[in-house]
């Protein structure tokens, strides 16, 4: 009776893990979306890119493989792509320039 117990007990930890992986691997997901929109958004004053850039910069601050592959799911290194060709179009020496190509570098795992 205490096996039956202990696989049932067991089983039910195993499930709760995988649906707690799950829903933190959707909140990153969500969080990550929101991150993006802000910098996609962001235009002007440069202050508002760079404080959207420094974000990005903070979340991408890792070594998991997952985060990288969701950040790439969400499509992170195209829009950093894009606001690269922006901020080199206005002035490619800025540290804007510098900070993109750092998150971009970044998705490389």
């Amino acid at each position: 009776n205490n096996s039956a117990f202990f696989q049932f007990s067991t089983s039910s930890n195993l499930h709760k893990s995988q649906t707690s992986d799950a829903q933190n691997t959707a909140n990153r997901v969500d969080h990550l979306k929101l991150l993006l929109y802000d910098l996609n958004s962001a235009i002007a004053p440069k202050s508002s890119r760079l404080q959207a850039i420094y974000a990005v910069l903070e979340e991408f601050d890792h070594h998991e493989r997952s985060y990288h592959d969701q950040e790439l799911d969400v499509r992170a290194d195209q829009i950093l792509l894009q606001k690269l060709t922006y901020a080199s179009s206005v002035d490619e020496t800025s540290d804007e320039v510098g900070y993109l190509c750092h998150a971009l570098e970044r998705r490389g795992g």
